[in-house]
């Protein structure tokens, strides 16, 4: 309801008579009200004007098109009243308004019902109170529908009277019908609210479903049984892609079957992303993809492995010769005492993760199987372990070959890890320890052989420190692999002993004075007779096999 206010003082030229008010651009007659309330009104749009060519009249809040006429009928003067819906003004605890002394700005303070709906365009994307929704204009009861439709949310009560989430009930049941009736539409994502599910049996995820929660600090699937995976994938479904992403996947109680259990698939895409896996206590596996199993590509990102059982053999595996893990910027740990592996597969990608064995034990962190074609790429990881045990960071099983394609750079071997394990082959061209070279071990020597470790390092300082004769021993590198001995001969013993050259390198003749501060030797790791591997002395001439 608004007054119009042209006509209370009065409109000259139109004393005594009349005002006819219709809705602004038509003909149309409108209600004209006699007072705010609207209990009263003139009999008709057309009204008549005091002696001063006044009236008090309301319509109601629209545009209204005002002709006022003097007493003879004639139009004196036409405009337009009404107060646009733009300037209405609006106070709410909902929306910020600005106070009219310009300060403060907040909530409950003045703005305008312009400014209310602009804020629902800017929000929403689109114009009419619809949504932007995959590039269209949406009337928000089918974006509502077809959200449903992409989330299956276990709580709800669709879902077998929905999960619980409260860690003691048994959800299996809701969580299965959420996956069934994503299954049912073609696929979808199957939600995890806030809370602990715990689940029974093993949950059978076809190829065209994933996982999603809140946050891996929230959202926590945790199996109670003693020998059942978490999840494995429907058999004979292929050219699958699944995402598995923000979710806790934790054991109620020991058990001997990973996570992850992928039997019996072909051409799957599987992606874990900010997930963690394991526990303090139970967690023996997280994925284990035997031969049988086809699985193109298992990508871990941003996901932290805690395996809390002893008794694993490893932390991710496949045997599978057509499957490729990747690690991406991963945090794997391992409980005191663990023996095993901690990472194995034939074809792997692995980039800057951590690998944290626990104390005691005997760990790998990384294993290659020795089959034909085996490849992988470790680059920029670091192996981190300071205390009693035997580590190695990365071990290629059997002897190398020339189908292999191995390369690492970059990665970090903390002074307790033994960096590699391998046995070198002549034919082995295609495998390159990236990190060696840029790796130095110092040692003494000894009145025993001495075994120089230029498999694991790039540089070693030898300390003369005793009269005796050395022998130093070589183990093998990669072919084309450079090594450097540095001998210091600051002990202030005179004479020194003589070092004679062991097993598998070849010099000529490398003299040590006993005066001298430091003798460098270079050497190359090549087949010196076509089939056998030796360091040959890089800066001299070589024994003529």
């Amino acid at each position: 309801m608004h007054l119009i206010e042209a006509l209370v003082p009065g409109v000259a030229g139109c004393e005594n008579g009349t005002a006819v008010i219709t809705l602004r651009g038509t003909a149309t007659s409108t209600t004209v009200y006699t007072d705010f309330e609207g209990t009263g009104s003139y009999a008709s749009n057309t009204i008549t004007l005091d002696a001063r060519g006044g009236a008090v009249a309301y319509v109601d809040n629209v545009l209204v098109t005002v002709a006022c006429k003097d007493s003879s009928g004639n139009t004196v003067r036409t405009f337009v009243s009404g107060v646009g819906a733009g300037n209405i003004e609006v106070k709410s605890d909902s929306f910020t308004g600005t106070a009219y002394s310009g300060a403060p700005t907040a909530t409950s303070q003045p703005t305008t019902l312009k400014a209310v709906l602009d804020k629902w365009d800017n929000s929403a994307g689109a114009d009419d109170f619809e949504v932007l929704f995959e590039g269209a204009s949406t009337p928000l009861s089918s974006f509502a529908s077809r959200l449903s439709g992409m989330l299956y949310n276990v709580k709800s009560t669709a879902y077998a009277t929905g999960a619980t989430g409260d860690g003691a009930t048994d959800d299996t049941a809701a969580i299965n019908a959420a996956i069934s009736a994503a299954s049912a539409a073609g696929g979808g994502t199957v939600y995890f609210p806030k809370g602990t599910y715990r689940i029974t049996t093993t949950l059978n995820v076809p190829g065209t479903v994933s996982f999603a929660g809140v946050s891996p600090k929230v959202s926590l699937i945790k199996m109670d049984a003693a020998s059942a995976a978490h999840v494995t994938f429907t058999s004979g479904t292929t050219n699958r892609s699944q995402v598995f992403r923000d979710l806790r996947f934790e054991n109620a109680q020991s058990n001997s079957k990973p996570i992850f259990l992928p039997y019996s698939v072909s051409s799957t895409h599987f992606l874990a992303q900010n997930c963690v896996f394991g526990d303090s206590s139970y967690t023996k596996y997280v994925w284990d993809d035997p031969a049988s199993a086809v699985v193109s590509t298992a990508r871990f990102s941003f996901c932290r492995f805690d395996i809390g059982s002893t008794s694993g053999g490893h932390v991710v595996t496949s045997d599978s010769t057509s499957a490729q893990i990747w690690l991406d910027h991963c945090w794997l740990t391992t409980p005191n005492s663990f023996s095993g592996e901690m990472v194995r597969c034939p074809r792997l990608t692995v980039v800057g993760t951590r690998f944290e064995p626990g104390q005691g034990g005997a760990q790998s962190c990384i294993v290659i199987p020795n089959v034909a074609n085996a490849y992988a790429a470790i680059t920029g990881n670091e192996f981190n372990y300071d205390s009693s045990g035997t580590i190695t960071g990365i071990e290629i099983e059997g002897t190398l070959s020339s189908t292999m394609r191995i390369t690492e750079s970059g990665n970090v071997f903390h002074s307790s890890v033994t960096p590699y394990a391998y046995t070198p082959a002549w034919d082995a061209t295609r495998v390159v320890l990236g990190t060696r070279p840029e790796m130095y071990y110092r040692t003494s020597d000894n009145t025993t052989p001495l075994t120089i470790p230029a498999d694991q390092y790039g540089v070693v300082v030898l300390r003369r420190t005793g009269g005796a004769v050395q022998t130093l021993n070589f183990n093998n590198a990669t072919p084309g692999s450079e090594f450097t001995l540095v001998i210091y001969n600051n002990s202030g013993v005179t004479p020194l002993g003589a070092i004679t050259w062991g097993n598998n390198v070849q010099v000529d003749s490398v003299t040590v004075p006993d005066d001298a501060k430091v003798t460098v030797v270079r050497f190359v790791c090549a087949s010196h007779d076509g089939s056998t591997l030796v360091w040959l002395q890089a800066n001299g001439t070589n024994f003529t096999p």
